[in-house]
């Protein structure tokens, strides 16, 4: 039943906001239109009372910031898309209201939703258009990327699946034990 308050690059997952919806919240959403922000996740995001959208298009909007009410800031480097939530590899830091910082984000969150536009409908329609339009250039970004695992191989990070169990010094020293 909280203020959520989201300031996002990129947005393409809308079952984020139907999950705070579900827990009776209130969204204030900021995002950038460009690729790859969803249409129609954008499109989801009107006609709900309990959803505010704003938007912005310069490739200088690229913050990540949740503020979960009065309560706490996740700030870091996941944007509201599948990859962030399912498979990159992520950095968040979660900072509780006591923290300084906390004030200064939710400001920033504040400067950030009174800069912006609404996001309406006259804005998802001209903007579907262009994406459609600039469809192909994600898929050639897809097949440069594809190319380079190719040429110089698949380098991921370790850790890179969700659930793995942690190295710990624990269990460094466990293993070496048993051994």
């Amino acid at each position: 039943g909280m203020d959520v308050f989201l300031a996002s690059a990129f947005f393409t997952e809308f079952d984020i906001i139907r999950m705070l919806l579900e827990k009776n919240c209130h969204v204030r959403i900021v995002v950038r239109l460009g690729f790859p922000t969803s249409p129609s996740a954008l499109e989801k995001l009107l006609n709900n009372n309990s959803i505010e959208a704003r938007f912005y298009t310069s490739h200088s909007f690229h913050p990540k910031m949740y503020i979960f009410g009065d309560k706490y800031v996740l700030i870091g480097s996941a944007n509201l898309t599948r990859s962030a939530i399912l498979t990159n590899q992520e950095v968040m830091v979660g900072l509780p209201s006591d923290d300084p910082r906390f004030d200064e984000l939710t400001q920033l969150f504040a400067e950030y939703w009174d800069g912006a536009e609404v996001l309406n409908e006259d804005a998802i329609a001209a903007y579907k258009l262009i994406y459609e339009k600039f469809k192909t250039a994600s898929q050639l970004v897809n097949e440069l990327d594809s190319e380079v695992i190719k040429t110089l191989g698949d380098k991921t990070f370790s850790n890179i699946d969700r659930g793995k169990q942690k190295t710990t010094k624990k269990s460094i020293f466990l293993d070496t034990y048993r051994k």
